[in-house]
């Protein structure tokens, strides 16, 4: 056997394919995202139109991942779904270059939404191939290869530019991120046609789950071993061990033609579907709270606080720094601290940027002094550990939902994802005024304030279902 990496039972070959194609998601979305003003300019297509094209990528990823899990768990087709995707985004790509009209690039971005719908059978691949203990950890690594991606992408787009005409297929600074992505997205598709039929395989042969909880009145604790084995299929027995009055764990047996998804763990008086949605809130409110507010930088920057665009970078690049340090930081935290408190301090924290441009609001129609863009560096600071509610709130989401139809849950979190996209680009665009970013700051806190009530609220079911499923 190979070496295999600490935190995931995932063959090397799958392991290094969901790596790569990760980090190819961050690379196109700010590949294309910097380039796509002047492609339209360029095809005299208007800002709202260019607006409509961004905002199709994530309306394509947002109407489709439900139904990519849902496919996904009904047929446990993760190769094939994975081997579409790729097709999708090489052809959709190929569209993106065509400067034709403004409706290729259009239907381009919309059709390359349609493959970045199965994020989430990735992630719920790699939750089946990770222990509950090391599922933190994988995802963080996964969503920090993203992050590395589109810090990578603006500088691979300032390298690769092309200005050719190749019988009549002109290419030039606007469309030749989708030149580079086509070649990028053959490749994983060539790739993608070697994976194994099932993806993790490896993560269901004969386990040993050893499951032990401690009692609170009685300092010995009982035990549960449940050794099952995985030929392809499903787990062929699952157990219920009870300790007094707490369910362990919840076994069921599953037949071939009949797959009957094991339920969530669950404690006497907690509400799972509760739970559940409360993440998925939570997932979305981080990226809606991170997109307004980051659309407002910038342009607070050049209008109100006079700072030209060698700043403005400045303060993106320490932004990325940062979560990329974050992303390391996190796996050792986790290891002292629970995911459930981790995700509490970085909801709390979303008060931060959303008070800042409470502030700018307030003082629109005052002199500001250069001192003050600080403040939009704390803002964007805080709000790069907004990234990292995904990956946390994915990895708690695997530990109270059942793990065959771990690829379904994990669809349903990149749908709040791009919801909060959506939302976003809607509301920044009509917001950037006095008047009317102090109600979209108002508007932020209730959200938040929203947010942090229902996760104080599930904060002990969150940590006795998470405690109960470490393995």
């Amino acid at each position: 056997m190979g070496f295999t990496l600490n935190f995931t039972s995932l063959k090397n070959f799958v392991f290094l394919y969901l790596s790569l194609r990760l980090f190819t998601e961050g690379v196109e979305e700010f590949l294309i995202q910097p380039t796509a003003w002047y492609y339209m300019k360029y095809l005299g297509e208007s800002d709202l139109f260019l607006g409509l094209t961004l905002a199709a990528y994530s309306a394509g990823a947002l109407l489709f991942a439900p139904f990519v899990g849902v496919l996904e768990v009904k047929f446990q087709a993760a190769k094939m779904i994975t081997v579409f995707s790729a097709f999708v985004r090489f052809f959709g790509n190929l569209l993106y270059s065509i400067p034709i009209n403004g409706y290729f690039p259009f239907f381009g971005r919309l059709i390359c939404g349609l493959g970045a719908a199965t994020e989430g059978v990735l992630f719920g691949v790699v939750a089946k191939g990770t222990t509950n203990k090391n599922r933190a950890k994988a995802f963080l690594y996964l969503e920090g290869l993203y992050s590395l991606g589109t810090i990578f992408g603006p500088t691979l787009g300032s390298v690769l530019t092309f200005n050719v005409d190749i019988y009549g297929w002109k290419i030039n600074a606007g469309n030749s991120p989708g030149i580079i992505l086509i070649f990028i997205w053959l490749t994983l598709l060539l790739f993608a046609l070697f994976l194994p039929s099932d993806l993790a395989e490896n993560s269901g042969i004969n386990e040993r789950l050893v499951i032990e909880e401690k009692n609170d009145h009685d300092p010995a604790f009982s035990k549960s071993i449940v050794d099952y084995s995985h030929n392809g299929s499903s787990p062929s027995a699952m157990v219920f061990a009870e300790t007094s009055d707490k369910v362990t764990a919840v076994v069921e047996e599953d037949s071939e033609d009949d797959i009957r998804l094991s339920k969530s763990v669950a404690e006497p008086g907690c509400r799972p579907s509760s739970m559940v949605f409360c993440l998925y809130y939570l997932i979305c409110l981080s990226l809606f709270v991170y997109m307004v507010i980051s659309f407002y930088v910038p342009l607070l920057a050049k209008y109100h606080l006079g700072l030209g665009l060698s700043y403005v970078k400045l303060i993106y690049v320490n932004s990325s720094l940062f979560v990329s340090v974050l992303f390391f930081a996190t796996s050792l935290f986790l290891e002292k601290i629970s995911e459930n408190s981790f995700l509490f301090v970085t909801i709390f924290a979303q008060v931060i940027p959303i008070s800042i441009t409470f502030y700018f609001g307030l003082s629109w129609n005052n002199t500001m002094s250069v001192n003050e863009s600080y403040l939009l560096v704390c803002s964007m600071l805080f709000l790069s550990a907004q990234f990292l509610n995904t990956p946390i709130a994915s990895s708690v989401l695997s530990k109270i939902t059942p793990v065959k139809s771990a690829s379904f849950y994990q669809s349903l979190t990149y749908t709040a994802v791009h919801l909060g996209m959506c939302l976003s680009r809607l509301a920044a665009g009509a917001t950037f005024g006095k008047m009317a970013m102090i109600y979209t700051s108002a508007v932020l806190a209730f959200f938040w304030l929203f947010g942090i009530l229902w996760l104080g609220y599930e904060y002990r079911n969150f940590a006795r279902l998470v405690t109960n499923t470490e393995v």
